[in-house]
């Protein structure tokens, strides 16, 4: 609820959406109060009254469901056509949380099939010591990560004041050819930071348009969902020169909170824009 600076109203929204998913006798329940079987999961109607305790305190209720609204921007609630709805007005919209998302709090943890194509999710074993690199350039990269709480921490005051300027993914870019040590050294960072690694091959991210944003949003939800360093290999494919993908992943750049890596072969493929992202630039 912190991470996604829930209000006591949105955390109750969320609650009572995900519970269907826990107990079957809850949608027997919801079934009953809606009295028909086919909805039985909670509306915008319901959830409205019951958090705005008045007729005057249902209707403010209604912006939590806006696509502006943080449930909705932060993908923890879907509003899907109930089954035998013959509109598509708000206060008969169903409320549910993303199948992903129940995924995950039932402990179904592995990677979204969606994205199989593309990513891998791992929980790094490696350790420094495996690392064959120049000491102090391990030393400088792990003096980072290691304040990566404290990153995290100062951008979450600076939020809560009003200041945006600070906000964003902090990103690391390695660069080097092939076989130099920079995936070794990704995953002995993310092991040393305790989190998963979400390691996504650019080179076969070569989807365009609308595909290509569903498919963005789903890997930094995941990376999200499981607090997991995220990792792009072969960036150049995404990140070149000119690349009209630029403007739609700086915005997720900007909307994530988490650690980056940019892995390249050749650093001068990559977009000269892309420097006012990078926090450190590491050459292998």
């Amino acid at each position: 609820y912190d991470r996604y600076e829930l209000g006591a109203h949105e955390q109750e929204i969320f609650i009572f959406s995900m519970v269907p998913h826990l107990d079957d006798a809850v949608r027997k329940s919801y079934a009953r109060y809606n009295d028909n079987v086919l909805m039985d999961f909670p509306g915008v109607q319901f959830l409205t009254r019951l958090v705005g305790e008045n007729r005057e305190g249902a209707l403010a209720a209604r912006s939590l469901f806006d696509e502006s609204a943080a449930l909705r921007v932060h993908k923890l609630l879907e509003l899907r056509t109930p089954r035998d709805i013959g509109g598509d007005h708000l206060l008969g919209m169903e409320v549910r949380p993303p199948d992903r998302l129940v995924d995950f709090v039932l402990g179904r943890s592995q990677l979204d099939r969606t994205l199989l194509a593309y990513c891998d999710l791992e929980v790094p074993r490696t350790t420094l010591d495996e690392v064959v690199l120049p000491e102090t350039m391990v030393s400088e990269v792990t003096a980072i990560v290691d304040r990566f709480p404290e990153f995290r921490a100062r951008i979450a005051k600076a939020k809560e004041e009003g200041r945006t300027e600070l906000g964003g993914a902090l990103v690391l870019q390695f660069c080097g050819v092939a076989g130099t040590g920079k995936t070794l050294f990704t995953k002995a960072l993310s092991a040393r930071m305790e989190k998963p690694l979400l390691r996504v091959n650019s080179t076969r991210l070569m989807v365009d348009g609308i595909l290509f944003e569903a498919v963005l949003d789903n890997i930094f939800f995941e990376a999200a969902l499981h607090d997991a360093v995220l990792c792009f290999d072969s960036a150049e494919a995404m990140l070149g020169k000119s690349s009209k993908r630029l403007p739609l992943i700086y915005e997720r750049f900007e909307n994530h909170d988490g650690l980056v890596i940019v892995a390249a072969g050749d650093r001068n493929e990559l977009d000269p824009s892309l420097e006012r992202w990078v926090g450190f630039q590491v050459k292998f």
